[in-house]
């Protein structure tokens, strides 16, 4: 572990005091993600705690994963500061990834709706579903129809109904057949389901939910640690502290995110 703890803090070209003192104000840009994620897992765990807890050499003869961790023993908040940054960090890449999955589910809809070839051969098939059935002009059917319309048979039992309905736009108006083309969104789209996009954006905001949860409990513990003390270093949130601005930034920032998570629900309600 110490071997490995070492590899990756060589990564990170920053004293290990100024490593603490970023998570401490929780500036995540100092990080990449992958960094976020070492500095997380190599926290010290409870043995190791208690080891260099007892330890009582001189820093300098310490190993470099020692050093780092004996180091964060003075932030006990660290992992949970670090889940927040990390959540921050991921947010723009999982959000610009779910607007695209958006939009082209938004594109597909679009093709779907404009494509005038499209409704002539749902016209067609809503034509010949009704002279088929015998149950006068139905007015539309079910989506789920259309995947039975290639077992269904026609009137000589032999030819499906998809045939039939293909040999009827042959002969009345071939081009409608080259639908396909106007629907350029619709492959793309097939691949995502609504389970998929609500499935992420519940994770985005539960996600979010976590954070702001851990933010409070930060503020709390540590406006309570300071109270009858000059200790500019907690976070509590007074305009005169400069950690304070831990708190705008948490709110602000998840004022940004909320409305992100909100707009997914707006486009699915409506949708």
């Amino acid at each position: 572990r110490s071997q490995n703890v070492g590899i990756g803090l060589a990564r990170i070209k920053l004293p290990f005091d100024e490593i603490k003192e970023k998570i401490r104000k929780m500036e995540d840009n100092s990080f990449t993600a992958d960094q976020l994620q070492n500095l997380s897992d190599f926290l010290p765990n409870g043995d190791e705690k208690e080891t260099l807890k007892s330890y009582n050499g001189e820093f300098d003869l310490l190993g470099k994963a020692e050093k780092y961790m004996t180091t964060m023993l003075d932030l006990p908040t660290a992992a949970k500061r670090i889940k927040c940054m990390l959540y921050k960090q991921l947010f723009k890449s999982r959000m610009t990834e779910l607007k695209s999955m958006i939009s082209t589910v938004e594109g597909a809809c679009d093709d779907c709706k404009l494509s005038a070839k499209f409704k002539k051969v749902l016209k067609t098939i809503l034509k010949v579903g009704n002279t088929l059935n015998d149950t006068g002009e139905q007015q539309g059917f079910s989506i789920e129809s259309l995947s039975k319309l290639s077992a269904a048979k026609a009137f000589d039992n032999k030819t499906s109904i998809l045939q039939y309905v293909i040999m009827v736009i042959q002969k009345n108006d071939p081009t409608c057949l080259m639908f396909p083309e106007e629907l350029s969104h619709v492959t793309e789209a097939s691949k995502y389901t609504m389970e998929m996009i609500t499935g992420e954006r519940n994770g985005m905001k539960n996600g979010l939910d976590s954070c702001s949860r851990i933010i409070a409990d930060i503020v709390k513990l540590e406006t309570a640690e300071s109270v009858g003390k000059d200790h500019i270093g907690h976070s509590v949130p007074t305009p005169d502290n400069p950690n304070g601005m831990l708190v705008h930034n948490a709110i602000t920032t998840t004022a940004t995110m909320e409305k992100f998570i909100t707009d997914v629900s707006l486009v699915y309600i409506h949708a």
